[in-house]
């Protein structure tokens, strides 16, 4: 088993609730699996998924690699809202 961090920001932490929560995952997790279960747990639309954005280790992550990246215990993931201005 891992623990990740995941911080919350913008919307996304309006609709979660909380700055920050651990999560604990099976070994070889990937980035996909836990932004699909943290999907769930929120309630989150599929337009919600796609447009929020994934920062892994401080570095930005598109959405074609979510399933290539494997969580290592003390991982920190951020999830971020995008920004929109008028």
């Amino acid at each position: 088993m891992l623990t990740v961090t995941v911080r919350y920001a913008g919307l996304t932490r309006n609709k979660a609730g909380l700055k920050e929560e651990k999560w604990r995952l099976e070994d070889d997790s990937s980035l996909e699996h836990l932004i699909d279960l943290i999907a769930k747990k929120y309630n989150w639309d599929q337009e919600e998924k796609k447009q929020n954005i994934i920062v892994y280790n401080h570095q930005g992550v598109s959405r074609e690699e979510w399933a290539g990246y494997i969580l290592r215990d003390q991982d920190l993931v951020q999830v971020l809202s995008p920004v929109a201005g008028g």
